[in-house]
């Protein structure tokens, strides 16, 4: 092969790469005008998610989208809230709110209707994850300190790490012995990142905020700084920890949020406060909050709607791309200098 056309090769495929990178969120609305809907959910192209448009009623509805249809599947009497917390599956894990000081969890299966009450300790439970039998949260049952709880059905409900510290925002992937949990906790020099398996132990892997867990790899962010004139501000980071590879910083970034944003995951695809990263496209904006990752297909909320927005192509098919590309230049090369 001569040089000007390993070079053609190049240029083609660097063209369509372009092409491909250029292509990214696909929008889809789920809710209908007159819509209130909270906290959306998706799991293999479902959408879940709580609204009040019939407040007047008494009730809650829970609603399903599926291929194109929106139904209730589920109405529950008006409270304080009531918000799904989680999703694995048909599972949901559902938030009560008693009063303003008192959150119970429930888990309910929106395919069997079977329902399991998993604490309705006093205070607040709440910012909980699920995977398969297997539920952890924010538990606020003492006035004074925030812990992770966990449930199975095994073992009912327990305090995970006691830690005298204040614990937030829990994620889980894989249960058993194969379980790995992460979350946020204050620490002396500002909030740290955790990690947690039942071979070894709870860890401090890093400082930061908004943790999200998919198999072994965890991801946090930590915020931009902003210093006194006329020193430049610090620019945030997002990291990635793995136990074989330690942390890494993936990418930096400039975005500042008011508060913790609720972050999730799946595979390379990165979603918190309405900004989505991934290693083919860097950042994207899929316009939502309350974001909820299942695949390529992110579910969240804008002007009180339900969005399932869903990145086109999917990350992971995008790096397959790239590096069949890489591997065609390689051997264009490598023919070049045998010639």
């Amino acid at each position: 092969m001569r040089f000007w056309q390993a070079c053609l090769i190049t240029l083609a495929l660097g063209g369509l790469l372009a092409q491909a990178a250029s292509c990214q969120w696909q929008e889809t609305r789920i809710t209908g005008d007159g819509a209130s809907p909270y906290t959306p959910k998706t799991w293999g192209g479902v959408v879940y998610w709580t609204d009040s448009r019939d407040y007047q009623t008494g009730y809650v509805d829970i609603r399903k989208w599926e291929s194109g249809t929106e139904t209730v599947i589920r109405q529950l009497p008006w409270a304080w809230g009531n918000d799904i917390e989680a999703i694995y599956q048909d599972d949901l894990v559902l938030m009560r709110g008693i009063s303003s000081s008192n959150w119970d969890l429930y888990r309910w299966n929106a395919g069997t209707g079977v329902e399991t009450a998993i604490s309705t300790a006093p205070g607040k439970q709440h910012n909980a994850d699920i995977y398969q039998g297997t539920v952890v949260w924010e538990d606020h049952r003492d006035p004074n300190l925030s812990e992770i709880y966990i449930w199975d059905e095994a073992g009912g409900e327990r305090v995970l790490s006691p830690s005298g510290y204040n614990q937030t925002v829990p994620k889980i992937w894989g249960q058993g012995a194969d379980m790995r949990v992460t979350w946020q906790q204050e620490g002396q020099y500002g909030p740290e990142i955790h990690s947690y398996t039942p071979s070894e132990g709870t860890q401090l892997i890093g400082g930061g905020i908004s943790p999200a867990v998919y198999e072994n790899k965890i991801v946090w962010w930590t915020e931009v700084r902003y210093n006194p004139f006329p020193i430049p501000k610090d620019p945030g980071y997002l990291f990635q920890w793995t136990p074989n590879g330690g942390g890494v910083i993936l990418a930096e970034h400039d975005y500042y949020w008011e508060g913790y944003p609720t972050a999730d995951m799946w595979g390379d695809l990165v979603v918190a406060g309405g900004v989505a990263w991934d290693p083919a496209h860097g950042f994207t904006y899929p316009g939502v909050s309350f974001a909820s990752v299942y695949g390529n297909q992110v579910a969240g909320v804008r002007n009180s709607n339900v969005y399932l927005e869903t990145l086109i192509p999917e990350p992971s098919s995008l790096l397959a791309f790239s590096s069949l590309a890489g591997g065609l230049l390689l051997i264009a090369v490598r023919k070049r200098r045998n010639h």
